[in-house]
């Protein structure tokens, strides 16, 4: 479904056979773009999953996630793993490190280098690998990735977008917004009853999801 379409949905939910009030429109598209942003927080689909490559340099730690021309922004670093070089098989997925867990090893100031690291920390946009790496390899990431959000300044772009979100999660959306206008509304059972619809719907999406990525690899960009 696009957004417009998702937009008529939630008014005839709320106001059927009659045209919203005049401060409505407004409000319904901005809570459309906050139910969007929602689910693109807060959950994982198959269709926010992405690989990526980066080479190593040699005796270089820190790399900035940006400089590898990301379509969209990085959400989550699922899985890293190397290349081996000049063969067709990767090594053991490398553990992560929270952010001061390189503290308390001292990691920070290990001149160790190795030939593949097994360890990495995120730090903001830059991934960081531990050991120092010895050679230039290639070092495969899967990642969760954001959807662009949807721009509501424009009513006219805003009623023809489309992502996967609003046509894998519409009925999500649709829900989960009417139950927000029914609370304005002072509906509190209509509203209690549109959030269970919603909690039901993503619960079916994620069904979905579930067997779409029985093999995630597969399904990467």
């Amino acid at each position: 479904m696009t957004y417009g379409e998702i937009y008529d949905e939630i008014c005839e939910h709320c106001w059927p056979g009659v045209v919203p009030p005049v401060n409505m429109p407004a409000i319904i598209r901005s809570k459309i773009k906050t139910a969007q942003r929602m689910i693109n927080r807060n959950y994982n689909f198959w269709f926010t999953l992405m690989s990526l490559q980066l080479n190593t340099v040699a005796s270089q730690r820190s790399y900035d996630l940006r400089t590898l021309a990301l379509p969209y922004e990085v959400k989550e670093i699922e899985r890293a793993y190397f290349t081996v070089y000049l063969q067709n098989y990767y090594n053991s997925p490398l553990t992560r490190l929270e952010l001061t867990e390189h503290l308390d090893a001292g990691l920070n100031l290990s001149v160790n280098s190795v030939e593949y690291p097994d360890k990495f920390r995120l730090d903001g946009r830059s991934l960081e690998l531990y050991p120092l790496p010895s050679e230039e390899r290639q070092l495969n990431l899967l990642c969760w990735k954001f959807l662009p959000l949807v721009d509501i300044t424009n009513v006219t772009t805003f009623e023809a977008y489309e992502d996967d979100i609003s046509i894998y999660c519409s009925d999500a959306i649709i829900y989960y917004v009417v139950s927000l206008v029914k609370l304005m509304q002072d509906e509190w059972q209509s509203s209690a009853m549109y959030k269970q619809l919603f909690i039901e719907a993503i619960e079916g999406s994620m069904q979905e999801d579930v067997a779409r990525r029985a093999m995630p690899e597969n399904n990467a960009e």
